[in-house]
């Protein structure tokens, strides 16, 4: 099984994907490549009361041909372990 990974890029959009690849390109610069890449969306279902958020999962280039991207090294700020929450909800 691939390694699912939570990813917090520098446009503050947090993403849940599998991380297939890191590598160094021809500038010295390291790319990280990520597959079936979704954006983590916290909506709240009622704001005034003070019920939990839910979480929804979108497509992070919801038009594209392909499901893998490159993501360059300066583009993330973080990369953690997703809850098992999240991890469940991402393989199904």
């Amino acid at each position: 099984m691939t390694d699912v990974k939570l990813l917090r890029l520098t446009t503050g959009e947090d993403i849940v994907a599998e991380i297939t690849n890191q590598e160094y390109s021809d500038n010295d610069k390291t790319v990280t490549t990520i597959k079936k890449p979704f954006v983590l969306i916290p909506m709240a279902q009622n704001p005034g009361a003070s019920q939990e958020s839910k979480l929804y999962f979108s497509p992070f280039i919801p038009f594209a041909e392909n499901e893998e991207f490159d993501i360059k090294e300066e583009n993330i700020i973080t990369v953690n372990e997703p809850t098992a929450a999240i991890k469940d909800n991402y393989w199904n």
